[in-house]
């Protein structure tokens, strides 16, 4: 599957990157994920947050590389190229678990439902990919069938839709909800508020119609006490994420540079969550403690804006926050890509655990 060889003759500049810069780094790209893969095997841990966004990037951009440089490479760069698509099929399944762990503690968001699209498109891809390597054939315009049958799945089709599926996915929490007689349990009631949240914000007139169904004006009058006018949740407990979407740091002040994987729960780990995340430990991939940095104010400032800004502003708000390095124990500094907190704000210690994902310089 790749562009038909033009009949103007292709720059030799254009051919060397397509053929062999691009192509080449497009392979480091792979190996680093195959070892990411072989880690993951090793020590049993499950992917972070940030691999699914990755890998849809090295999809896109490996798709684009592979499908031209096989137009107008050398004859002897022709196997290898064809053959470099197969390689991302086993990442796949890291999409796969990255997403299905997300939806089995949160259930569907649009958010996750295009991810799955995502996914699903990938497979037909690849499927209809290796029928054109068996039979030699170029059968490229066959992903545009497949690109508007996935559209017309996303937006049009009945029960499959986004939409529909999101409901489908986020209604049973409302119905816990309404199952339990006397006082509901917290975890019930938040669960329900999300589900209201989710399906209010983003399932259009549809979920309007199913929420003015399935609730009496009771039960809206209880959600609407803990849901404000821009749609989120103002209860006492919180969930707050967010990311930095910066792609461009200065390290020329450093000698070392780690990845950072943090992730602590007061009910896992009492001890290693300090109260007032003055000294908050970091772990690098492998672990290994780097040393403790001050959490306190940022995750205060996380909370604030949560509580206190427009839905619209929380995300652009969210990431300027976390986008500040901070000093590490050791006299090194943390960058942070992503920021996970959750807690209740009647606590006297409201955070009860964090993820963190970035960058460790020194």
């Amino acid at each position: 599957m790749c562009i038909s060889r033009s009949k103007d003759k292709i720059t030799t500049f254009s051919k060397v990157l397509l053929s062999y810069v691009l192509t080449i780094l497009l392979a480091i790209a792979f190996v680093i994920i195959y070892v990411y893969i072989i880690k993951i095997l090793i020590t049993w841990t499950f992917p972070s947050n940030e691999v699914f966004s990755i890998l849809t990037a090295l999809f896109v951009g490996g798709m684009i590389i592979w499908t031209m440089a096989q137009g107008c490479c050398d004859e002897f760069m022709s196997k290898p190229l064809r053959l470099m698509p197969f390689f991302f099929m086993p990442f796949i399944i890291l999409q796969i678990m990255c997403i299905g762990m997300r939806v089995a503690d949160y259930g569907l968001t649009s958010t996750r439902y295009y991810g799955i699209a995502l996914i699903c498109f990938e497979i037909a891809y690849f499927i209809l990919y290796a029928i054109a390597f068996i039979k030699k054939k170029e059968l490229i315009y066959g992903v545009i069938y497949i690109g508007i049958a996935t559209v017309f799945i996303i937006f049009l089709m009945p029960f499959l839709n986004m939409e529909s599926m999101v409901i489908f996915s986020q209604k049973s929490r409302i119905e816990a909800f309404q199952k339990v007689d006397g006082e509901v349990p917290d975890y019930i009631m938040d669960e329900a508020y999300e589900a209201y949240r989710t399906i209010r914000n983003e399932c259009g007139y549809t979920g309007e119609k199913y929420l003015d169904k399935a609730l009496s004006p009771e039960e809206f009058t209880v959600f609407n006490e803990h849901v404000n006018d821009y749609g989120y949740s103002v209860s006492d407990t919180f969930y707050i994420s967010a990311y930095n979407s910066s792609t461009e740091y200065d390290v020329s002040d450093y000698n070392t540079l780690k990845m950072v994987s943090t992730s602590i729960s007061r009910y896992d780990d009492p001890e290693e969550l300090d109260k007032d995340l003055t000294e908050l430990p970091i772990y690098d991939m492998e672990g290994n403690t780097l040393g403790t940095i001050d959490f306190s104010k940022l995750s205060k400032d996380m909370m604030d804006i949560d509580e206190n800004k427009d839905y619209d502003e929380q995300d652009e708000l969210l990431t300027k926050a976390i986008s500040r390095s901070i000093p590490v124990s050791d006299g090194g500094r943390l960058i942070m890509t992503f920021v996970e907190i959750d807690g209740d704000r009647t606590e006297d210690h409201p955070v009860s655990s964090i993820e963190i994902e970035g960058f460790y310089l020194k």
